[in-house]
């Protein structure tokens, strides 16, 4: 899901957005279409890495660290869990189809569950999203982010800006080449909610929000081992053991400061296999927190194909 999703929801023919889409859109898109101020943002941060050198240093570190006797191994760093689940994400292969497909549990204190799955064209130009909520069932078509980019007559939108499978696939895949895409993607967003975006956000905050809604969908393996690298790199990151995503699988958690207001983000990994399960906001001004499960995000064969 994306910016470009979210209004389309908010189209007139689309009844009430659903919280998921809430809470993880971009708002920069949001308040330009709104014509309002920049709202405080419901949603989560991102992350970086080094060169390779230091990956295999740091990865060699754990490997003799964990062989150690007495005890259990201590947590390694954010930087090491990040570079680790870069590692498991270059080793996936890319699926083949002209859809994506992701399964996502979202719960927000005091809501229901919300269980979504979204099929999105690979060219951006359309998707089906399917809702379960309270009980209720619901199936819309809706606009793709290229389709709805078109639209507004926004037709040479950066990758970031406009993210179908098609265009993530053109983003660099070096860190250090990815990392200066997304700062000056940071730079641009932030730059249009000024002054309020400079009092609510860092480029560092933004941008780690900006890596986990990327990784939180179908993103190509090799773009996804350089976001990871590239949220390595990015000051404040810290490991949280035993996190929890809206599932209730256990995991382990790289979190960074939300906003000005100190809320905090944090991606959720499995500890063997180095997967993203999910992500979780604590909201520390508003006192409630939510959480995401990712269950599925690959390419599929056709509309209404599951992996």
């Amino acid at each position: 899901m994306n910016d470009l999703e979210l209004l389309t929801r908010l189209r007139p023919q689309v009844d009430d957005p659903d919280p998921v889409a809430l809470a993880r859109h971009r708002f920069a898109l949001l308040t330009r279409a709104n014509g309002g101020p920049a709202p405080r943002r419901s949603r989560l941060p991102r992350l970086a890495i080094g060169g390779g050198a230091l990956v295999a240093g740091a990865a060699a570190l754990t490997l003799v660290v964990g062989l150690l006797p007495g005890g259990p191994a201590p947590l390694a760093s954010a930087t090491v869990l990040l570079n680790n689940a870069a590692n498991a994400a270059d080793s996936g292969t890319p699926g083949h189809g002209e859809w994506t497909y992701t399964s996502e549990v979202t719960h927000l204190t005091g809501q229901p569950e919300v269980r979504t799955e979204t099929w999105m064209k690979v060219d951006g130009s359309e998707g089906l999203v399917r809702t379960d909520r309270d009980g209720k069932h619901e199936e819309r078509r809706v606009l793709g982010p290229t389709a709805l980019a078109q639209q507004l007559g926004d037709k040479g939108g950066s990758p970031l800006a406009v993210p179908s499978y098609a265009n993530l696939l053109t983003l660099p895949t070096d860190p250090v080449q990815l990392k200066d895409v997304i700062y000056r993607e940071v730079r641009a967003e932030l730059a249009i909610l000024s002054p309020n975006g400079r009092k609510l956000y860092t480029d560092d905050q933004w941008a780690y929000q900006k890596i986990t809604e990327l990784v939180m969908g179908p993103t190509p393996p090799a773009v996804r081992a350089s976001l990871y690298r590239v949220a390595a790199m990015i000051p404040g990151v810290e490991v949280v053991d035993n996190a929890t995503d809206a599932s209730g699988r256990s995991g382990i958690g790289v979190a960074h400061t939300e906003n000005s207001d100190g809320d905090k983000a944090m991606l959720i990994f499995d500890r063997n296999t180095y997967q993203v399960l999910g992500t979780k906001l604590d909201s520390i001004s508003r006192g409630m927190s939510q959480s995401e499960a990712l269950l599925a995000s690959t390419v599929v064969a056709g509309e209404g194909q599951t992996p």
